[in-house]
């Protein structure tokens, strides 16, 4: 195990406890009628120490499950055994319990989390961070946040609506974050694994960044969560600032001009008011013209937005009308999608797989344009190739195509494989012997 997946694991095993804060909540509200810091530090310990036994005991019976001592008949009752584990801590827990006199509500909440974190834990002793840490533990919680809500709906207390909701709305996006950071780096590791049959080496960062990326949007998405109102509140200020200012310096050079259409100079006396404000100290008099300066900033704001973003706002509206002005698509010669596709044959049975064979020979044997011949000929290979225990995927290139198919035909098929690169991406017709070439080596493999 690399120091990488070493702290994925640890990632994993925090994710597992994570799922969990529902129940805390809950603890704290129903149970305890308040928020308290120590008692939330408390439940997640007391889950800690059901998480480590579980690991425990699934490292124990999975070493016990390896030994070649002890006779397979008996691998399921360690099963049961590693599954009713949970029995040791809660006896314990029970115990500390008759003795300290707590409240009940750690029976109903406390300890049915902490068997479930046990039999998480217990079953994914061993195995990898993706096992440890799946799709359950986000249900787990989605399920008891909307339990944990519906039940400080019906309490009395304002406080403890609009702290759980917090506390809940929090903890979702750090289980969402987690969920999302645990798939990606399982996907990159699936992905090298395929294209490079097993050998590729991953690019030096690209893990890293993954993570550091699917960690920074949502962090922003938490921040503006959290601090939504103090944002709004600042934007508006500063708006409003930039916007009075405006109108003041307008306002200030329109009284110090004269007014050369009249005799009589413009009266540009101000009742002076208790407030002191901004608003108050402009003249009530041209208020038609600060609504004109205010309609001019707005316009004029708004026209550089649109000059400034034109090429994301296009996008988006052709994103949004593009049903209404869809245009036939292109018939490609041969598209690649057609041999890749037909290589994959999880959901063909054997009769339908022979089938679309005998097609593909046909169209091979009458085709008369030499690209997509020699294309239809390495679909045909493929083909073949799916029939071998080294069965093409969907995500293989050509060079893994090539590898398979030397390994299960014993030829040689570098140039088979060269020149259809070069009839599918540099569009380069193939020559007669290319042709004949490849015809020799689809007889051999037959």
């Amino acid at each position: 195990m690399t120091v990488k997946h070493g702290a994925l694991k640890v990632l994993a095993y925090l994710g597992q406890l994570a799922a969990l804060l529902p129940f805390a909540v809950l603890f704290d509200s129903m149970g305890m009628g308040g928020w308290t810091a120590w008692h939330f530090a408390a439940a997640f310990g007391v889950w800690a120490m059901f998480l480590a036994f579980g690991v425990l005991i699934g490292v124990l019976i999975n070493s016990l499950k390896k030994s070649s001592k002890l006779p397979k008949k008996l691998e399921p009752l360690w099963n049961f055994l590693q599954k009713m584990g949970f029995v040791l801590p809660t006896a314990a827990f029970i115990t500390l319990g008759v003795l300290f006199e707590p409240n009940p509500a750690v029976y109903v909440f406390i300890l049915p989390a902490g068997i479930i974190v046990y039999v998480c834990a217990a079953i994914t002793a061993g195995k990898t961070y993706s096992e440890i840490f799946t799709s359950f533990q986000f249900i787990l919680y989605t399920i008891m946040s909307v339990f944990a809500m519906a039940a400080l709906a019906m309490s009395n207390k304002s406080e403890l609506r609009s702290v759980g909701g917090y506390i809940l709305c929090a903890g979702f996006a750090v289980i969402a974050l987690l969920t999302a950071l645990i798939f990606n780096q399982k996907n990159v590791d699936v992905c090298t694994k395929q294209r490079g049959n097993g050998k590729a080496v991953l690019p030096v960062g690209l893990r890293g960044y993954n993570a550091l990326l699917v960690t920074g949007i949502f962090t922003v998405t938490l921040g503006l969560f959290i601090f939504a109102k103090p944002l709004g509140a600042l934007l508006k200020t500063v708006i409003a600032t930039f916007v009075r200012a405006g109108i003041l310096i307008s306002d200030m050079m329109s009284s110090c001009s004269p007014d050369f259409g009249s005799e009589t100079p413009p009266d540009i006396k101000k009742e002076p008011t208790d407030s002191g404000s901004l608003g108050d100290m402009l003249p009530p008099s041209d208020t038609g013209v600060s609504d004109e300066i205010s309609t001019v900033i707005i316009v004029t704001t708004l026209v550089i937005f649109i000059i400034a973003f034109r090429k994301h706002i296009l996008n988006v509206i052709k994103r949004l009308f593009a049903p209404l002005f869809k245009s036939r698509a292109k018939i490609s010669d041969a598209p690649f999608s057609d041999e890749i596709t037909l290589s994959n044959a999880k959901r063909l049975t054997p009769r339908s797989l022979k089938k679309a064979e005998r097609e593909l020979s046909r169209q091979y044997s009458r085709e008369r344009s030499s690209s997509r011949k020699y294309r239809l000929g390495y679909a045909l290979f493929l083909a073949r190739l799916r029939r071998t225990k080294h069965s093409p995927e969907l995500s293989d290139t050509v060079t893994v195509h090539r590898e398979k198919g030397e390994c299960e035909f014993g030829e040689e098929l570098g140039g088979f494989s060269e020149v259809y690169s070069k009839v599918r991406y540099a569009d380069i017709s193939p020559t007669e012997r290319e042709l004949s070439e490849q015809s020799e080596i689809l007889k051999k493999i037959k």
